[in-house]
């Protein structure tokens, strides 16, 4: 994956090393495969954007179902409430509707721990941000992002099989994460 290497060492952390996202263009014979779907990628550099966006239209500019462990925080009951009272806010602020499918929190039911995404809406400012908290520090991107993705690509071509439950993109059970 010489793209893949290309981004690491220009500063950008790709965000979406996925087989839907890679293609071969071997019109010469030589082997080359490319990333496609440059919507996520991200400049790793100090005072960055924030990985896991809310578009200003309330859609995620990333897929759920090869994010890194450290984006997914497990809430108690009162972080729970602070992030509910964060979308409500964002939603009633900004006039949108965030798709629930990314910031409904998951709870398993073996334990009953609640997981959601660390996710945010993308167009606040760091100065909004101290107006809207939300329960757990966000991550700057970095290519262990993308490591991370790229071993769970290497375990699909080796096993033939998703490494957690998926479809369309997106973790069915955060906490196996």
């Amino acid at each position: 994956l010489s793209d893949h290497s290309y981004y690491i060492f220009t500063g950008l952390c790709y965000g979406d090393v996925s087989m839907r996202n890679i293609v071969s263009f071997d019109s010469e014979g030589d082997g080359t495969w490319s990333l496609l779907n440059l919507s996520t990628a991200s400049k790793i550099e100090q005072g960055s954007e924030f990985l896991a966006g809310i578009d200003s239209e309330g859609v995620a500019r990333f897929k759920t179902d090869n994010l890194p462990p450290e984006m997914f925080a497990k809430l108690s009951h009162s972080e729970l409430k602070i992030y509910e009272a964060y979308w409500r806010k964002v939603e009633k602020l900004f006039e949108l509707k965030v798709d629930r499918q990314i910031i409904e929190p998951m709870v398993d039911l073996r334990t009953g721990e609640t997981f959601v995404v660390k996710c945010h809406f993308a167009p606040l400012t760091a100065s909004d941000d101290t107006e809207v908290p939300l329960p757990y520090n966000l991550k700057r991107p970095d290519k262990s992002a993308d490591v991370w993705a790229l071993g769970q690509l290497m375990f699909v071509l080796l096993t033939g099989r998703n490494l957690f439950p998926t479809s369309d993109g997106r973790l069915h059970d955060y906490g196996a994460v």
